[in-house]
């Protein structure tokens, strides 16, 4: 019943929300702190759910299955890994408790932080509320083996706010340490495939999310509308919260443009580190792994 209601929602309105998204965001053309923090701050005890869904578990176990395999290979065995930002700790748990690495989390909203460290069970790891455009206010001499940025977040701001936490990032990795950037969307294949899907309804179990989203091909940004949806009865559905996001997509080569001119290495653009193929524009995902020169 909840599905059906969710169907009536979205067909009465799929085209209220995306005028709202051409109209409102293009007049308020929100900052990524203002967006971010309403979303993943002020809703996080929303959007932790959506997180937290089924299949996004496992889907973190085997990212950091994927990561850790190719750290060892890399001569990083249960290093020092900064997971920025770490969300709930879907990846970086794993590869603390199952990997054995020694992580340091990060991640703007107090909320999911504190469901990353209730994850843990390695006493070496950490946790922390912090940004990433304010690392050096969170380590001073501090040095990683490696670092990882898994589920966006790159592209949350402009491009000048993703070159310099590239180059700030460089600061706190040791000589021939490894950065992994782990499933960005490709702005190739959005471009060929967007309209095909704009809109979309995620079940987490007691809360309901339905999102729409518009993309601007000029700028190369997303902009979602999201409500979320709890019961209210037997049949009836209740209005949680809404928050809205502007992302900038990116294509693969210019993410390791980026890396590049911060002074990165870029060693591998690929779909993912576990079949390491090579990106075409059906790439839906993409993975990018550089290291520090």
């Amino acid at each position: 019943m909840q599905n059906k209601n969710m169907q009536k929602i979205g067909r009465e309105r799929s085209q209220d929300l995306r005028r709202g998204l051409t109209s409102n965001l293009r007049k308020t053309n929100q900052p990524c702190s203002d967006w971010a923090k309403h979303l993943f701050v002020d809703n996080a005890h929303l959007y932790a759910n959506v997180l937290e869904a089924r299949g996004k578990i496992a889907e973190g176990v085997a990212i950091a299955g994927e990561i850790s395999e190719f750290l060892a290979s890399h001569g990083i065995k249960r290093g020092n890994v900064l997971d920025i930002p770490c969300g709930t700790g879907r990846v970086s748990a794993p590869l603390s408790n199952q990997f054995g690495y020694t992580v340091t989390g990060v991640d703007l909203s107090p909320t999911l932080v504190e469901m990353a460290l209730a994850k843990n069970r390695n006493e070496r790891s950490r946790f922390m509320v912090g940004s990433m455009q304010n690392l050096g206010g969170l380590f001073a001499e501090e040095r990683f083996d490696a670092a990882i940025n898994v589920f966006t977040s790159i592209g949350y701001g402009t491009e000048r706010d993703d070159i310099n936490f590239f180059k700030s990032l460089r600061n706190f990795v040791k000589d021939d340490g490894i950065f992994i950037i782990h499933t960005l969307m490709n702005r190739e294949y959005l471009v060929a495939h967007f309209d095909e899907r704009p809109t979309d309804y995620i079940d987490a179990g007691s809360l309901t999310m339905y999102e729409s989203r518009t993309f601007d091909r000029a700028t190369s940004r997303v902009k979602a509308e999201r409500e979320f949806y709890g019961s209210a009865g037997e049949d009836g559905l209740e209005l949680l919260g809404k928050s809205s996001s502007d992302m900038r997509i990116y294509a693969p080569s210019e993410v390791a443009g980026m890396l590049t001119i911060t002074g990165w290495k870029v060693l591998h653009v690929v779909d993912d580190l576990a079949s390491m193929q090579k990106v075409t524009p059906e790439t839906i995902r993409f993975a990018v792994v550089a290291k520090r020169d």
